[in-house]
């Protein structure tokens, strides 16, 4: 029994001395060695047997900036598998983007008629008043202040209309283009769906 424990403590020791770790250096050097250094750790190794074989494959250590990105890679992957199943959810067919689309942007049209109608009254207020300000010009060589800051608040009121009318047309514009993309994702989705199910079906077609 104890000839047992010290054969295997033996061999043990010499399975361990035989492991050769085998790497690339800053130089493009082959190292062999029986201890890993810091800088196999940083470029990757191979663990070789006693034969020389290549038993085990050790990536190379990431950076700090490595990991940031293989994270920020991962976290992009799920959101677009999150995005993928939501668009399969809510859209049973390409049409129903388009009319999902058309839905959004009336509404936005709809916003920039009541601006516009907003803009027109604005514009007619703002005549009358300059009509009376040419008119006290002529009688009386001045005009009432507080007709002139009635006026300068119309125009201003006028620009911020304007504004916010082509804030809405710019949102819309973005709006059809991420409808688009959607669009184009889904029938992508629905296609390869399609595909697989074809493919299952030759599988199974096969299999009988």
């Amino acid at each position: 029994m104890r000839f047992l424990l010290v054969f295997a403590l033996l061999l043990s020791t010499w399975l361990f001395a035989s492991t050769t770790y085998r790497y690339i250096d800053s130089r493009g050097n082959v190292v062999l060695g029986t201890s890993i250094s810091d800088e196999a750790l940083s470029r990757g190794y191979q663990v070789l047997d006693s034969r020389g074989r290549v038993i085990a494959e050790v990536p190379p250590r990431l950076s700090n900036e490595q990991q940031r990105q293989l994270a920020n890679q991962e976290r992009d992957h799920a959101l677009a598998r999150q995005r993928d199943q939501e668009l399969m959810r809510l859209y049973g067919e390409p049409s129903d983007v388009d009319r999902a689309m058309r839905n959004v942007t009336g509404r936005a049209e709809l916003n920039i008629s009541n601006l516009q109608a907003r803009i027109n009254e604005r514009l007619s207020r703002l005549a009358l008043h300059q009509q009376e300000a040419a008119r006290q010009e002529r009688a009386r060589s001045e005009i009432d202040p507080e007709l002139l800051q009635e006026i300068q608040q119309v125009e201003r009121d006028i620009e911020e209309f304007e504004a916010e009318i082509q804030d809405i047309r710019n949102q819309i514009a973005i709006t059809e283009q991420q409808f688009r993309a959607d669009r184009d994702r889904l029938q992508y989705l629905l296609n390869l769906e399609q595909r697989r199910l074809q493919e299952a079906l030759e599988a199974a077609g096969h299999g009988q």
